[in-house]
């Protein structure tokens, strides 16, 4: 053992245990600090692959927040020009409205403020409809809710409002088709993940 070099001989002059592998480096004509750097070298590519790939996830899932985002504020956008139709109808055209459309036209205006409430995730509200978290049901809600818009039309069908009316309620319905394939799809979890990463960045 005495013919070894100073690299191979660990405390006390004991061969280390990758001897095998500096002596073939050797035989190689590869230098120890050569051998370090590429192994150090290798192992650095794939942390920074990772990183990449890091970056390139967090990209899509901060598209996928502000469309999200943009679905929330339309949503609440047409529930509120659900609830200014309704409420300029019964005033305009009381008389002309028999009562059951007065009451379904109320409940539209009520479920329209839940739509709001469900959207705004404000926690006393969705504590009683709870139903309304899971995007699947809150998706058929929505499109109850442009149903009910949608079957006033006829009450209003002479005058310029059925037009109105229609086009705001296949809004409204087609927006709850798109919660619906998306909870069927699961990307509420998508959302919840994307808020947790952005709160941990900014604590």
């Amino acid at each position: 053992m005495s013919d070894l070099p100073n690299w191979a001989k660990g405390e006390g002059g004991e061969p280390k245990a990758d001897l095998a592998d500096k002596l073939v480096d050797e035989a190689a004509g590869v230098k120890p600090e050569e051998s370090a750097d590429a192994a150090a070298a290798a192992a650095t590519e794939p942390a920074a692959a990772g990183s990449d790939h890091a970056r390139e996830d967090s990209g899509l899932a901060s598209r996928a927040l502000c469309f999200f985002r943009f679905l929330a504020v339309l949503t609440v956008l047409l529930a509120l020009v659900v609830i200014g139709t309704n409420c300029y109808i019964i005033y305009d055209k009381y008389t002309e409205i028999k009562a059951r459309g007065i009451l379904l036209r109320v409940y539209g205006i009520l479920f329209s403020i839940f739509v709001i409430f469900a959207e705004l995730e404000w926690s006393k509200f969705t504590k009683f409809f709870g139903f309304l978290k899971y995007w699947p049901a809150r998706g058929l809600f929505y499109i109850f809710v442009g149903l009910i818009t949608w079957d006033q039309t006829d009450a209003t069908s002479s005058s310029s409002y059925g037009t109105y009316e229609d086009i705001v309620s296949f809004l409204m319905m087609s927006v709850g088709g798109i919660y619906f394939l998306l909870g069927l799809a699961c990307m509420r979890t998508v959302k919840e993940a994307e808020r947790a990463r952005l709160a941990d960045e900014s604590a």
